[in-house]
């Protein structure tokens, strides 16, 4: 499963979305109060235990987390991108293959 599969999924699975076939992946996820501010911690917490990612309480932006393109990016498919902060608070950019394997920073 590639990486906007799981992130898909996992939103399909712990939030309430009316008829997921048409969820569309740049659909906003606040806008149609499929998650809130404390869905945006659980999704936090999904990507920073899932992906071995620390998203900093500053990053946690409507922008950043507000559709699964917005979380998860791709220019081709082939790769996934996702931007988080790190530790030292800088953002970083984390690039790995779309299954997941290959993180790279």
């Amino acid at each position: 499963m590639d990486i906007k599969e799981q992130v898909r999924s996992f939103i399909i699975k712990n939030f309430y979305v009316p008829d997921p076939a048409t969820l569309s992946d740049e659909d906003s996820l606040l806008d149609q109060g499929i998650i809130d501010s404390t869905g945006v911690l659980e999704v936090t917490g999904f990507l920073e235990d899932t992906f071995s990612l620390t998203v900093e309480d500053s990053e946690m932006l409507p922008e950043n987390l507000d559709s699964i393109d917005g979380i998860v990016w791709s220019p081709d498919g082939s790769r996934r991108l996702i931007l988080a902060a790190v530790g030292s608070g800088e953002r970083q950019l984390f690039v790995m293959n779309a299954d997941g394997a290959n993180i790279a920073v």
